[in-house]
This record gives structure tokens, sequence and C-alpha cells, in this order.
């Protein structure tokens, strides 16, 4: 019998954990929208800006990553989430008094780079707060968290915004940070073990113990698909998800139904990511990722078919239920590839391990609107999801080969260091 995908919230250290991640992610996205409606709509600035803003806020992530994760795994795991909760509640409450956008696009990056510190650390502490039998909940739960706030946040944004003023958002962001750092203040102390008394001075120096995160991707074939799928994955997403809003406008369907559609994705990613959960340790995650990129595949390119006008249905209605599924399919992927991360990675590896794999995906938000611009250019906005959809399929049978090739098996436990 399946256990419910809410058992760790029995766990009491992993709850104030969890609770700590719904506050801070839901203070993000208010975040977000208050920057986009005080550059876009209080100072009046163009395209340019929301791209300086965005770079600002994803730079850090790719260039710092890597190395912050080594931090991770150094240093008391509590400490620094708490550090950096209070650092980042500093930083966003200073985009109150921001008098220009030099000064939000720098306020952003720092507190980026401060992120890029605390994530790999609270996917350490997770690791190192629940048994492997609870991994699978675990990570579903902190799916939600980000699903969750992804679609509430942004409509109470809205609505504080339209009130008051983007200011009075960063203010409640500000607060979000505090709230969740003394959530994480009541978490045990969590120690990553990277660092050991029988280490010699050279085994525990910076670049040695980034080598060896390196060398620890490399040493296990799961985990070295897993993120180069994870990779591929983000930059097929975004050769796309870009011009979600041009292929309903090209098909025919007004803004009420580009909303309709936004929203079929969240509820998708909700309802996937608590079905994975709930009953997913029934299944082999391995073939249900294969499965599920394959049928990813499939429905991107169906929704493709409106924007060259081949769809025989009611376009607004079959693109909510296809991307209803997108967004299904998805949840399940993402918490499948999260859950075999964690269990194919040891605690004191996590931090370095969880930061190399977000560098990688970070580097295609760069990359993959440009190329899809170019391949809308050429053939279409119907023909970006069509071939983005048969790179999905593509991508799952390369998943189901390289599995059966190398022999690859589900961990029954986190592998040893060296092993």
């Amino acid at each position: 019998m399946s256990t419910s995908v809410f058992a760790p919230l029995k766990n009491r250290p992993f709850s104030m954990l969890f609770f700590g991640q719904l506050v801070s992610n839901a203070g993000d996205w208010l975040d977000f929208l208050a920057l986009n409606a005080l550059v876009a709509y209080r100072w009046d600035l163009g395209a340019g800006a929301l791209v300086a803003v965005t770079l600002a806020r994803m730079l850090p992530l790719a260039i710092c990553g890597p190395l912050a994760g080594v931090w991770a795994d150094r240093l008391p795991r509590r400490t620094l989430m708490v550090v950096c909760d209070i650092l980042r509640a500093g930083l966003v409450l200073g985009l109150v008094w921001a008098p220009n956008l030099w000064v939000v696009a720098a306020l952003v990056a720092l507190k980026a780079m401060v992120s890029t510190f605390f994530d790999p650390a609270q996917q350490g502490a997770l690791r190192a707060l629940v048994s492997d039998q609870e991994l699978l909940g675990a990570n579903t739960l902190s799916m939600l968290s980000r699903q969750m706030t992804k679609v509430l946040a942004p409509l109470l944004g809205g609505m504080l915004v339209a009130a008051a003023s983007p200011q009075a958002a960063f203010v409640v962001d500000s607060l979000s940070f505090l709230v969740s750092a003394i959530f994480i203040l009541r978490l045990p102390d969590i120690h990553a073990g990277a660092v050991s008394a029988h280490k010699s001075a050279a085994q525990s120096g910076f670049w040695f113990e980034f080598k060896e995160g390196l060398r620890y991707i490399r040493s296990r074939r799961l985990l070295t698909l897993i993120i180069g799928c994870m990779a591929a994955g983000f930059f097929i997403l975004f050769l796309y998800d870009t011009f979600l809003a041009l292929l309903t406008k090209t098909a025919g369907i007004g803004e009420s139904g580009y909303g309709l559609v936004v929203s079929s994705v969240a509820l998708g990613s909700v309802l996937g990511s608590l079905a994975t959960g709930q009953w997913g340790d029934k299944f082999n995650p391995l073939k249900l990722m294969v499965a599920t990129t394959i049928a990813s595949g499939i429905l991107v390119a169906l929704a493709g078919l409106d924007g060259l006008g081949l769809g025989p249905w009611n376009p607004a209605i079959a693109q909510a239920v296809i991307w209803f599924l997108i967004g299904f399919t998805g949840g399940a992927v993402q918490v499948y590839s999260g859950y075999l991360m964690q269990l194919e990675t040891p605690k004191e590896y996590m931090g370095r391990v969880w930061s190399i794999a977000s560098t990688m995906q970070n580097v295609f938000p760069f990359v993959g609107p440009l190329v899809g611009a170019a391949i809308v250019g050429w053939i279409g906005v119907g023909g970006v999801f069509i071939l983005s959809g048969a790179a999905y399929v593509v991508m799952g049978i390369v998943i189901a080969v390289f599995i059966g090739w190398f022999k690859i098996e589900m961990p029954k436990k986190a592998a040893a260091p060296g092993a």
C-alpha cells in the first residue's frame, strides 16, 4: 500500500524546511511580478530593461552555481541557509528605495548570487533529513511548493501591486525571507561531512572538492544520465515556451483563452506531481521517465498543429486540454528527476551535484529562445512546437537505449562516495 504523499510532513525537521521553502517561494514570485510592474509600468521602460533584469537574475546562477555548491557541502547547512535568508531579506528591502534600473539590476544580481548558495544547501538538507523511503514524497512536496506558489503568488501580488505599489510587494518579499529563516532555525545542525579529519590538507581544498564533485557525477552512469536529460529537457522547453502566447494568438485564441491555457499547465503540473508522489513508487521511475518524455513530445507536437491551422478541434478547449496533459507529464518528469538525483547522491556530495545540475539547466534560458526564434522565422510558430515535440520523443528513445545499453537499474540506496 502506497504511503501518503504528505507523510514526510510528519517528519518535523522536514516540515520546517518545507514551510520555509513555501514562504520564500511565494515571496520570490511576488518579487518577480513586482519587478516587472516597476520596470514596465511605473518606470515605463521597454523590452531592453526587462531583458537586463532577467540577465541580472540568471547570470549569477550560471556563473557562480558550481562553485557555490562546494561551500554548501563544506559549511553547516542550517547556518548557511539562515545567513542567506537574512542577506536576501536585506537586498530585497533595498529595492524599495532603488532609484533606477542599474541599482535594481545590481540588487537582483546580488540576491541571485546569494541564492546560488541557499538552493544547494536546501537540497542537501532535504537529503539529510529524510530517509530513502521518504525521498519520493519529499521531492514531490518540494516541487508542489514551487508550483502552488507559482499559481497563487502572482495573483496575490497583482492585487497587492494594484492596491499599493511594487514597493509594498518588495516589503512583503523581504519579510518572507525572515519568516523562512525562523523556520530553518528550528532545524537540527546539518553537517554535510565533505570535510573530515581523515582528509589531508590537499584533499580538503576548495578546488579538490569541486573536482571531486565532477568526478563523482562522471562515475555514476544514472546520475550522468539524469543531469544530461534535465539539461536537454530545459533546452527543448525554452525552444518553445517563450512562444506559447504567439501560438495561441495564431490559433485564434483570445487573451482569456491564453490565460486558461497557462492555468491548465500549472494545474496539470500540480496534479502530475501529486500523482507521482502518491503512486509513483509502484512503478519503475526509469521506465516512466521514458514514457512521460515521449508522451510530452507527442502532446507538444499536437499543440503545434493549431499554429499551422491543422487542428480540427475547438482551439481554446483543445489547447487547454493538451497543455493540462503536458503539465501533468512534465510534473511527473520533474519529480522523478529530483528523486533519482537525490537517491543516487550521498548527502556529502548533494550541494555540488545539485549546483552543477542547476548550472547546466540555467545556461539554456539564454540559448533556447534565440534558437526558437530562428525556427519561428524559418517555419512559423507551429513548426517550433512540432520540432520541439519531436526532440522530446527522440530524447525519450535515447534514454531508453542508454538504459538498456549500460544496463542501468534503479538504485536501492544512495551510493557511498568513491563507489
